[in-house]
């Protein structure tokens, strides 16, 4: 299951909906206290502070969700992370839907929360996990975090992380240049990596993703058209007539989804 395909509410988020599948998540672990609790209130706090919640839905039912956070300094010197707050995010609570588990959605939810905090200016994301969460923490290893701290909680030991963002996006006005946006999207085919790289033209949007062994383009919202490799992708004709290799002069905006 791919996360690109799942409805994304990210704004005026329903929080009696995100509390909903916080608890249906909550009331089907083995260990619930590995989860913690929220309140509502407490959710609204933490969102007029700077906070942002990611609900995503499949066919109306609710799938999955992260949860970013301000973290303060003292908070990041506790548990021996020495990087500024203002350079920091925190990945808060990361919850797939026990009706979805086994479908990559947490490590596909922490390469957009990675995108997310590039994008608004951080360098570092921190984030914590209960000790015995094995599933939880090797995914955060697999993305690169690193443990700084174990510590005891009400809720048992606790171990925090910190991860340096991949900010292979950082330099996004190369893309304009369509050699280079060729060379870095055959480099993602090669790794495997599967970063969703929009383009506006005539003020229409569009979706190009490369995977592991073919590269898909997309008007937002549409079905994805499947294409060999990256030339194939560039010099065919595309949906509203575009081709690439020719109109990619004419793109207003690009960015990562």
């Amino acid at each position: 299951m791919k996360l690109s395909n799942l409805v994304c509410i990210s704004e005026n988020v329903d929080i009696d909906e995100y509390l909903k599948l916080y608890k249906y998540v909550r009331d089907n672990m083995e260990h619930p206290e590995w989860l913690g609790t929220f309140t509502k209130d407490e959710i609204i706090e933490i969102l007029n502070n700077g906070g942002k919640i990611w609900l995503y839905k499949k066919d109306d039912k609710l799938v999955c969700s992260m949860f970013y956070m301000p973290v303060s300094n003292e908070s990041l010197r506790k548990h021996n992370v020495m990087y500024e707050s203002v350079d920091t995010g925190a990945l808060g609570p990361i919850m797939v839907s026990p009706d979805y588990l086994g479908n990559g959605l947490q490590l596909q939810m922490m390469t957009e929360f990675n995108n997310y905090c590039v994008n608004n200016g951080k360098k570092y994301i921190y984030t914590k996990a209960h000790s015995d969460n094995i599933y939880c923490i090797r995914n955060l290893i697999k993305d690169g975090f690193v443990l700084v701290d174990e510590y005891k909680s009400d809720r048992g030991m606790n171990s925090a992380f910190i991860k340096e963002c991949e900010s292979y996006h950082m330099d996004i006005n190369k893309y304009y240049d369509i050699e280079y946006a060729k060379k870095k999207l055959n480099d993602y085919l090669i790794n495997g990596r599967e970063p969703e790289l929009c383009i506006k033209i005539d003020g229409v949007d569009y979706m190009i993703i490369p995977l592991k062994n073919k590269i898909s383009f997309q008007l937002f919202g549409s079905k994805e058209v499947y294409y060999d490799n990256v030339d194939d992708l560039f010099n065919s004709k595309l949906v509203n007539g575009i081709v690439l290799k020719d109109d990619w002069k004419r793109i207003e905006k690009i960015w990562f989804y």
